[in-house]
């Protein structure tokens, strides 16, 4: 896949050389950084997925039960990419961080009573979810801020929804583990 710019519109053009004959290619990326108001700073997380058709996905995160930061904002870039494609199709996701993938790839293979205990277990089990109701999903790793273009055009994408007012909600599945723990009297 190769990214071409062109007047500061950017798209991607398939290479004849990649067979996997996918339905969707997206890039991705989550950001993090304080944002300056009249009065104050805060810190903000975001995210974006930008499909090999120039649409983009994403927005700033909600300041989450389990916090916002960045490794937030790449599992939510994921997670919008994989929902936002029909069941069944064949996808190509470049991106430059692989620990929410390697923590999904973990959390699927524990028994239910280990992962109630894990960090952002919902959002794993979301994400496991997403990337098994597709026939294939390919995760390509792209190293950050090397200039790649094909990175750098879903870094700035994720940068711009920082100021945005409204936060938009990552998608969410129903929980599929419980506890039988009795609350301590």
């Amino acid at each position: 896949i190769e990214c071409v710019e062109e007047e500061m519109e950017m798209r991607w053009e398939p290479s004849p050389a990649h067979r996997i004959d996918a339905t969707a290619a997206y890039t991705l990326d989550g950001s993090r950084a304080p944002v300056k108001f009249a009065k104050h700073t805060e810190m903000r997380s975001a995210r974006a997925a930008v499909r090999h058709d120039g649409h983009e996905l994403g927005g700033r995160l909600l300041e989450e039960p389990e916090g916002h930061d960045n490794y937030l904002a790449e599992l939510a870039a994921q997670m919008d990419a994989l929902a936002a494609e029909p069941a069944g199709g064949r996808l190509v996701i470049v991106c430059d961080a692989t620990s929410p993938i390697e923590a999904m790839m973990h959390h699927r293979n524990m028994h239910d009573r280990r992962q109630q205990n894990q960090h952002v277990t919902d959002w794993l089990a979301a994400f496991a979810k997403l990337t098994a109701r597709h026939e294939c999903v390919v995760f390509i790793w792209q190293p950050s801020h090397t200039g790649a273009s094909i990175n750098e055009w879903a870094d700035r994408r994720a940068a711009a929804p920082l100021r945005a007012e409204e936060p938009t909600p990552v998608q969410r599945t129903p929980r599929g583990c419980g506890s039988m723990r009795w609350p301590a009297v």
